[in-house]
């Protein structure tokens, strides 16, 4: 067949079949303005070969889905074709409505691109030459994706490739950033990525497992942004928007993560009852993690979240909520060993940095801090059989306007917990309100708190090289507990002012030693 029409005239496709079995088509030039072979509901054994198509929309299944009762395609096969100049490459395209349809076994092969390509489904087997967009190979649908020896380009350069919600199998895959879904990922035995590209992406929650991970070198490069829900209570009850678990070897690469959590903010604001919200993203009980240059805005609750893993490493973050947003912590660590936090800019609602029990040679350099409420170990107590907090530095870093500096809180409550071992070096801190405080007598409201003591041990606290300007009169606060005191509290050159003046300190059931000190009313121990 040789069929033509010019490539700006509207709906002349090629070829149309519908409601057909064992079609051949075979050693044809096809070039129209729209489809070069569409493919319609109840196709079954449909052969194309040896196809030359160009210009025009491709070879395409579809629009399906427009009917509720609509009979499947299958068995379709297109191979040794070359498309040039069109619009799309090989496409199913369905409508987002409610059918009883289907498509299944469908194999491309062999396939030459030369334009752009967007491929959806099933088998793609050696197709190569290049593409005319930066995303080759572009996937938004469902599962089943098979993908072997797809090699195209984008300016002689390996072109990129896009997922959402698909999964499935790929081998011999040349471009950087291939898209291999979770489960591909997974079962692969070399390193793998999945490719968010530029553009706004609206996501539900998600979960990714590794519980029967083989690959422990899987990279998430995001280029765009995922988009939470306008509705709070899509996510608001799930506890996590994204989660990993039990993942080893998993990076999460740029990009950012938005999880429109206003309308939460004024929901909890109004007093009404309301979602507690989700965490944006979280990993647990996962081994060598990276998150690297990545952007959280506007989360629900927590940022990012990293409970009972080890060896994380959290670099180049930027996370921002609204000072006066409700519990929207910048990183929370707990029950979690070896995890370093750095060079990152954190401004929230609450926490930039929340340490929770169970958390052991945590490293935290180079952070600006501001808005929120500083860095803070606690709140520690609420059980009586808890785990300790131990090993934790942090240094070079600078606090500003936020309403505590560097914190120790625990309830005034029975516990078997501990704090110590805990180096606070090289901190700058700009009108803060609180700049260095333990509290170990916290119990709002004097409830739940039976001997009103603190049972968590606190020793070993060392504050040394922190200046800059209180907001308040008493720069630093020990309040202690009668009960289990402070002990081997270590200061030395602390120097802040209020006012312009030598600030003050206040110190109760507390000991240890300080030095270099100049501000007036030291906090000076037994």
């Amino acid at each position: 067949m040789k069929i033509s029409a010019p490539g700006n005239s509207p709906n002349t496709d090629g070829i149309h079949v519908a409601e057909s079995s064992r079609v051949t088509i075979m050693n044809s030039k096809i070039g129209t303005g729209d489809e070069c072979v569409s493919i319609g509901p109840g196709t079954s054994n449909l052969w194309i070969e040896n196809v030359a198509c160009g210009p025009g929309h491709g070879i395409s299944i579809g629009s399906l889905a427009w009917q509720l009762q609509e009979p499947e395609v299958q068995n379709v096969t297109v191979k040794s074709t070359t498309f040039t100049g069109t619009q799309n490459g090989v496409r199913v395209k369905t409508w987002a409505r409610p059918s009883k349809g289907f498509v299944k076994y469908v194999l491309f092969q062999h396939l030459v691109m030369v334009s752009g390509v967007k491929i959806r489904h099933i088998t793609y087997h050696d197709i190569h030459r290049s593409s005319a967009t930066k995303i080759a190979m572009k996937f938004d649908c469902s599962s089943d994706i098979n993908l072997k020896d797809v090699k195209l380009t984008y300016n002689n350069e390996p072109a990129h490739s896009s997922c959402i919600n698909a999964n499935g199998k790929a081998s011999g895959l040349v471009q950087p950033n291939n898209c291999l879904a979770w489960t591909s990922a997974c079962a692969s035995t070399q390193a793998a990525t999945i490719y968010v590209p530029p553009g706004r992406f609206l996501l539900r929650t998600a979960t990714f497992s590794g519980q029967s991970c083989k690959n422990q070198a899987i990279n998430m490069r995001i280029d765009g942004t995922l988009v939470a829900p306008s509705n709070y209570n899509v996510i608001g009850n799930s506890g996590t928007w994204i989660k990993f678990e039990r993942v080893t070897g998993v990076s999460v690469i740029g990009g950012t993560l938005d999880g429109r959590g206003a309308n939460l903010w004024a929901c909890k604001n109004s007093g009404k009852s309301c979602p507690n919200g989700a965490t944006t993203l979280a990993f647990y009980n996962s081994k060598n993690i990276i998150i690297n240059g990545l952007s959280s805005i506007n989360s629900q609750k927590f940022h990012i979240q990293v409970y009972g893993s080890q060896n994380a490493k959290l670099v180049g973050m930027k996370i921002s909520a609204p000072g006066n947003s409700p519990n929207t912590g910048g990183i929370h660590v707990a029950e979690s060993s070896r995890v370093t936090i750095m060079n990152s800019k954190i401004g929230t609602g609450d926490d930039c940095v929340s340490i929770g029990p169970g958390t052991s040679n945590l490293w935290i350099e180079n952070v600006a801090c501001g808005p929120g409420h500083g860095i803070s170990i606690g709140s520690l107590a609420w059980q009586l059989q808890e785990p300790g907090v131990q090993n934790v530095t942090v240094k070079s870093t600078t606090f500003t306007g936020t309403q505590n500096g560097v914190r120790v809180k625990t309830w005034a409550r029975p516990s078997k917990g501990f704090v110590k071992y805990v180096l606070f070096q090289h901190l700058a801190m700009v009108n803060v309100r609180n700049p260095i405080i333990i509290d170990q007598n916290y119990c709002p409201h004097h409830r739940n708190c039976p001997n009103q003591v603190s049972g968590v041990k606190i020793s070993h606290i060392t504050y040394h090289d922190i200046h800059g300007s209180s907001a308040t009169k008493i720069a630093m606060k020990f309040d202690c507990s009668k009960g289990n005191p402070c002990s081997d509290i270590n200061l030395k050159d602390v120097k802040l002012t209020y006012n312009n003046e030598l600030a003050r300190s206040s110190c109760i059931y507390a000991n240890g030693k300080a030095s270099g000190l100049v501000q007036p009313n030291n906090c000076l121990y037994n």
